[in-house]
């Protein structure tokens, strides 16, 4: 259990970067603040992730992450970030089944956040087609 748990902080931490880099590449405003409620969704689910590893382990987790080398244009960051948010929820979803009822019902919401945020980002690759 350790090792998920430092793994999904780790997950979250480093969608909170990729979030935060996204918003910068985009010009539209609406876009921007909707990557940097992303972003702040991540960073929730990291302290509520931690809370829980802290309940286990007594301590927290900090993990330090390397910043990734985006290539591509803001379309391409997006798919990278959907790519990674949709494999996120279904490891988040598998988690659902726990008998952990805290850990269960923590899983289910940041699966159905990681949903949204999916939607959310398919509509804006959409939206550049038009």
């Amino acid at each position: 259990m350790k090792e998920i748990l430092q793994a999904y902080i780790y997950n979250e931490k480093m969608l909170n970067d990729l979030y935060k880099r996204a918003a910068a590449l985009t010009c539209r405003e609406d876009e921007k603040q909707a990557l940097l409620n992303f972003a702040d969704h991540c960073h929730q689910i990291t302290n509520e992730l931690n809370q829980i590893y802290y309940e286990q382990f007594d301590d927290y987790y900090q993990p330090l992450i390397h910043e990734q080398n985006m290539q591509g244009s803001f379309r391409d960051v997006l798919n990278h970030i959907q790519t990674l948010e949709i494999g996120y929820y279904d490891t988040y979803r598998r988690h659902t089944y726990s008998n952990d009822p805290i850990l269960k019902e923590a899983m289910r919401e940041f699966a159905d956040l990681k949903l949204a945020h999916t939607l959310a980002i398919m509509a804006m690759v959409i939206d550049m087609d038009d």
